[in-house]
């Protein structure tokens, strides 16, 4: 007669079953997942803060801009037509 084959103890894991050896657990995954962060995450947020701030410059010498172009539109209207441009 054959005997059937054995099952594996849990005394054969030692850690469990599903550790396999030379893999990093989770504390180890989550030193590499801060380590990542940092090296590349922080330097990112950098530099989209860096372009956001330069564009915001940009952004406000455009707006400065147009409102002295639409006052001297105004002014040109008033003088003129001696009104504000509007029509009756």
């Amino acid at each position: 007669m054959v005997a059937p084959p054995s099952v594996p103890s849990l005394a054969a894991f030692p850690a469990g079953p599903l550790v396999v050896p030379g893999v990093p657990g989770g504390p180890e995954l989550l030193v590499v997942l801060l380590v990542a962060i940092l090296l590349f995450g922080v330097p990112l947020v950098a530099v989209a803060g860096a372009y956001l701030y330069l564009k915001r410059d940009v952004t406000i010498e455009e707006l400065e801009g147009r409102i002295a172009e639409l006052e001297a539109e105004r002014e040109g209207s008033v003088d003129a037509t001696g009104t504000d441009g509007e029509e009756s």
